[in-house]
């Protein structure tokens, strides 16, 4: 038996012994691939391939290094298509040829792409070693039917396509891809904005700008906000991530690479913490499926990957890691390649002419919101656009495609070991002549135009001969066709495994030259070194990033640019900014008034008058329609920007800086109301020292300032004004407070902040613009941090309001008309809007009622002229004051529009603000307001730009009236009641010159009267009589106050207020379940409440209230100090 089983082996080994010495010949006999030399086997190439991998692939390829003239052409003079080294003791080879790279790319059974991904995802992305193998072991592959014989992993779950899915459901496809790229666009846009104001040359080195502002908006389009509020240095974090990612994956031992790891795990933390942060805060309930951007995982990609990993068993680390890793493939690529394309751009201003030719053809007009923007889908298929990225792909990305033998094979007749592996160098196939070379223009130079044909267009019969064209030939277009193979074209990877984010990518590259070109214009200056001293040489590519991805430039390109106001059919924003400039000229540096006035260009001036009643004028209001209010919200802001343009002067000089109504103490002076009415909102929200407070329509800034200096806050003001945020600005300068003042020019509706910016919001009569209640609470309540209390002022009507009642429907358009309002609403409407914002209200009250029947007039019987309400001498003032100082005011602008000094359409603008005020008190609804009264003083006139004789002969008028003296109180209310109608048939009547003269010369003579009594009045000390000739020193208000209260998963309750008499001479405690309404009695009669909020540990602080005459004292229950006063 033993015998004969021996004799059985004999053939088997005959055989196998005949196989081997065939194939020990074979392999004798068979091609061998060039092997790379080396000085010291095995290690001098591995330490150049790890260290150097741009030179290295120079020297492998026999590509041409600038930077390197001694290199060796190795596997050109060799003659073989593929080249062998060793990094360590692992075989690596380089194939080149189409057939070879070919077989690579398209042989997963024979070649594993996967095996990079779990390197990466021990060295980069910190996964267990248990979550590594959940991929490691399914080898079903990527395909919707699993690979042949495939096992699958353990658990039955298909890892790599599940993955895989991921970018295609929510990157690759449409619906997303444009929603990330119209996030991309606004954050960019909003950025840029914010840092280069318009017309101003500012000096920048472009990567540096680059890397900061286009890298962070990438991640907030595609991670939410709340991944940068919550890391300080994220961005630049990234950036020292970004230096030393190519050579960590090779996973060197941790005492060679300590400074490299130190930065990934510093990184890593940061990322961890914005997973964690968007599981605790992210409500999934409360949120659509198909949401496309919020701000704590930011894009649906970024939400169900987490939710994908999670539901999977992976850890939050993992996940960090995740998004880690993604960072690298997004911004890697796409701000390296911007920064080449704006260098090629700056280099060649011809290409620059006419990329931004064809980009202008890809702006269109939105419907949804009636502006003009990029259209995505157009800019990305543009064919000189298309060629300029392709090219930028080409000479700029070095990859190297990477597989692992999993058996062994042949490539291009070389035997090719098991475990060995297998490299496609994209710097090879791009530069291969045959390939992609041109005429004149050879595959290793830069071509823009290299991916573009000319096609014959067939003439339409309408067509009219260009002075370029020749008579008879046919016009011709230009289309995108990729000079070489798709095959060759390796910038993302190949084969089953590449780039998930080539898509967005290509928008984000393509976008942000797009807005870079057509919102600068740029000057070159010089280049930098690494030092950011002048150098004399261009940049090239940065070899440091070679085989790994996008070679950043490997110095600086110092430029200036300016940012300029497009052409109609790119930029809405900045054509209104350059209107607005050239409307108001030099009367930003003026406060208001006459002199601001008559230094507007007469013509702009016009045409925002057009604009303005354009919504107004020829509408019958009996025939008002829901179309034409709807037409107005649609147009909002330029009906606001417009509003704003007309009546700012006005309003600064009557109101001052601040531009809103108050409530009234017997004998209070208007300015001080104006700051207790300021003071009052900041103690009500709770505004202490150094929070972060927002205020929301922020006018020229007074009250921003007022809340610096009473509660030491910081202070952002946003305004879609940029005419106020300029005078905002000059005023805060002067007033020493910049440091803690800042004011940005933007729309309510779509705020420039990321989510949870501000601990504090408030907003004084300012959101009665809005288009929409809910949507600039939704916007306050996105910005507010969470706890945080936000306090408005709103203009709303009661809920006795009437549309179909003519009389009612006529005061609410004279009001909309008289205070740019789109469309006013209800009581109840805004009570919605807060609860679809998703706010928790905490207090409303109606400040125009006399709930304690303590007020001594009503709010508005200085407009009614009821002489039973006077207290004081003041009030005797300033019932004789108003219909006046209309008429004064009225005939004093149609004399200087006359004389070609002041715009005539300021008379209509004035009229209108006059009617409204009308209005207000007829409707009982709001304050009325004295908009212009008083006279202007002779002395002003010398200010006046205009020349001498006008200057002497209005002095003249005015100082003759000034000395008139003689009419009884009564007959000055009923004359100037005549006069006023007078002044307006005046204008009707197309402005009678003699008919307005002499209404002016008699109004001017009632003005005397009122200088003679404010003298007379101004003597008695005991009436308290402010001199001064100024606005407003007696007015009443009727506002709806609402402090809304934005508190997670905490019910409010209110208490029915309480008489400021039941707390005086009493100490109270006050903690989270005791809240109580005061009534402050300082003069006017708020109705206020006072909460104890958490402390950062999310403990109660108690406080002891004492509650004086006048007003309330808050004191620190650990301290004993007080801590605010009311």
């Amino acid at each position: 038996m033993f015998i004969g089983s021996s004799y059985s082996l004999i053939p088997v080994l005959l055989v196998t012994g005949i196989l081997f010495l065939r194939f020990t010949r074979w392999y004798s006999n068979a091609p061998k691939p060039h092997q790379l030399s080396e000085f010291i086997p095995f290690v001098s190439n591995t330490i150049q391939y790890l260290t150097d991998a741009g030179t290295f692939i120079d020297r492998v390829t026999g590509i041409p290094n600038p930077n390197d003239v001694a290199y060796s052409k190795e596997l050109a003079s060799s003659g073989s298509t593929l080249v062998k080294f060793y990094v360590g003791l692992r075989p690596v080879y380089i194939v080149t040829g189409a057939g070879n790279v070919q077989t690579t790319l398209g042989s997963p059974h024979l070649l594993d792409g996967n095996f990079l991904q779990l390197m990466l995802m021990d060295k980069h992305w910190g996964m267990t070693r248990a979550e590594i193998d959940k991929f490691a072991s399914d080898e079903s592959g990527r395909g919707k039917v699993p690979a042949p014989g495939a096992t699958g992993s353990p658990d039955g779950e298909r890892y790599w396509l599940g993955h895989d899915r991921l970018y295609a459901e929510y990157l690759s496809s449409r619906k997303y891809s444009d929603a990330l790229a119209d996030s991309f666009y606004r954050f960019f846009v909003g950025s840029l904005d914010r840092q280069y104001p318009l017309n101003e040359w500012t000096t920048v080195e472009l990567s540096t700008l680059l890397k900061s502002t286009m890298a962070k908006s990438a991640v907030k389009s595609l991670f939410g906000s709340r991944i940068i509020d919550l890391n300080p240095g994220f961005v630049e974090c990234y950036w020292e991530f970004d230096d030393i990612a190519g050579s960590l994956g090779w996973g060197l031992p941790k005492f060679l690479q300590r400074r490299s790891i130190s930065i990934k795990d510093r990184l890593h933390e940061m990322t961890r913490k914005h997973i964690d942060s968007a599981w605790e805060w992210f409500d999934w309930a409360a949120n659509p499926e198909d949401l496309a951007w919020e701000p704590h995982f930011g894009s649906r990609l970024s939400r169900e990957t987490a939710r994908w990993l999670r539901d999977r068993g992976f850890s939050n680390h993992a996940a960090a890691g995740h998004t880690l890793a993604t960072l690298f493939g997004l911004n890697g690529n796409t701000v390296p390649i911007t920064t080449w394309a704006m260098i090629e751009l700056i280099k060649d201003p011809e290409l620059f002419r006419a990329v931004r030719e064809e980009i202008n053809t890809a702006y269109a007009l939105d419907p949804k919101t009636d502006s003009h923007c990029i259209d995505v889908r157009k800019l990305v298929n543009l064919p000189l656009m298309q060629s300029f990225y392709v090219e930028l792909m080409r000479t700029h990305v070095s990859f190297n495609v990477t597989r692992e033998a999993t058996q062994p094979l042949v490539i291009a007749g070389c035997p090719i070991e098991k475990g060995a592996l297998v490299q496609v160098c994209s710097r090879i196939e791009h530069y291969a002549e045959d390939v992609w070379g041109v005429e004149g223009h050879p595959a290793s130079e830069f071509w823009a135009y290299r991916h573009v044909k000319y096609v014959d267009e067939p003439q339409q019969p309408e067509h009219k001969w260009s002075a370029g064209e020749t008579q008879g030939k046919m016009p011709q277009k230009r289309l995108f066709a990729m000079k070489g193979r798709p095959s060759s074209f390796l910038p993302f990877g190949g084969g089953y495994v590449m780039c998930p984010g080539r898509q967005f990518a290509k928008q984000e590259i393509l976008l942000a030259i797009a807005i870079l070109v057509m919102k600068f214009d740029v000057e070159f200056l010089e280049w930098t070194d690494s030092k950011g001293l002048r150098s004399e040489k261009p940049p090239r590519d940065d070899q440091r990033y070679a085989g790994f991805v996008a070679m950043s430039p490997d110095r600086g390109i110092k430029i200036r640019e300016t940012s300029f106001a497009e052409q109609p059919s790119t930029s809405t924003a900045a054509i209104s900014s350059a209107f607005d400039s050239a409307l108001h000229r030099g009367s930003t540096h003026f406060r208001g008034g006459l002199r601001a006035i008559v230094n507007k260009d007469k013509t702009h001036y016009d045409l925002a008058m057009s604009e303005y009643f354009k919504h107004w004028d020829g509408q019958d209001i009996e025939n008002e329609t829901d179309d034409i209010r709807q037409s107005r919200r649609k147009d909002y802001s330029s009906l606001t920007r417009q509003y704003y343009n007309l009546t700012t002067d006005i309003y600064e000089y009557s109101w001052g800086q601040s531009f809103h109504f108050c409530r009234f103490a017997r004998g209070e002076s208007f300015s001080r109301a104006i700051l207790r009415h300021q003071h009052f909102l900041a103690a009500r929200i709770g505004i202490k020292n150094d929070m972060k407070v927002l205020d929301v329509g922020c006018g020229v800034g007074g009250p921003a300032q007022e809340m610096v200096k009473f509660t030491g806050c910081h202070v952002t003001g946003l305004n879609l004004s940029e005419y106020q945020v300029n005078h905002a600005d000059n005023y805060s300068k002067g007033a020493g407070l910049s440091h803690k003042l800042k004011f940005v020019h933007g729309d309510f509706m779509a705020m420039p902040f990321p989510d949870s910016s501000f601990d504090a919001v408030y907003a004084i009569e300012a959101t009665l613009h809005a288009p929409s209640l809910q949507g600039v609470y939704t916007e306050i309540r996105r910005v507010l941090r969470p706890g945080g209390v936000v306090g408005i002022y709103e203009w709303l009507m009661t809920d006795e309001y009437d549309n179909e009642n003519l009389a009612h429907r006529s005061i609410r358009v004279d009001i909309e008309q008289a205070f740019g309002i789109a469309s006013m609403v209800q009581v109840s409407d805004a009570l919605k809007a807060v609860e679809a914002a998703g706010l928790e209200l905490e207090v409303h009250t109606d400040l125009a009622v006399d709930k304690d029947g303590l007020d001594t007039a009503p709010w508005y019987w200085p407009m009614s002229r009821d002489i039973k309400y006077i207290q004081t001498g003041w009030d005797l003032i300033s019932a004789l004051k108003h219909r006046v100082s209309v008429a004064l005011a009225l005939g004093l602008l149609w004399l200087l529009a006359a004389v070609h000094i002041a715009p005539p359409g300021a008379i209509k603008t004035l009229n209108t603000m006059a009617k409204g005020g009308d209005a207000l008190v007829a409707g009982v609804l709001f304050v009325i307001a004295d908009f212009i009264y008083g006279v202007f003083p002779v002395l002003f006139i010398w200010k006046l730009n205009m020349p001498t004789r006008q200057k002497l002969g209005i002095m003249v008028i005015m100082a003759g009236t000034l000395v008139t003296m003689g009419a009884a109180n009564s007959r000055a209310v009923i004359v100037s009641d005549t006069l006023n109608k007078s002044i307006e048939v005046s204008v009707k009547d197309g402005m009678n010159p003699a008919k307005v003269f002499v209404t002016f010369g008699v109004a001017s003579l009632l003005a005397s009267i009122e200088v003679s009594l404010l003298i007379i009045l101004g003597s008695l000390p005991k009436l308290r009589v402010i001199t001064k000739l100024t606005l407003f020193e007696n007015l009443s208000s009727s506002l709806t106050s609402m402090i809304v209260k934005l508190w997670p998963g905490t019910q409010s309750s209110i208490s029915k207020p309480r008489s400021h008499q039941d707390y005086v001479g009493s100490d109270v405690e006050l903690n989270e379940s005791s809240r109580r309404n005061f009534s402050d009695h300082s003069g006017g009669h708020h109705s206020s409440s006072i909460r104890a909020e958490p402390d950062s540990r999310g403990q109660q602080h108690q406080c002891r209230i004492q509650v004086t005459e006048g007003y309330t004292v808050i004191y620190d229950q650990k301290s004993k100090q007080p801590k605010s006063y009311v």
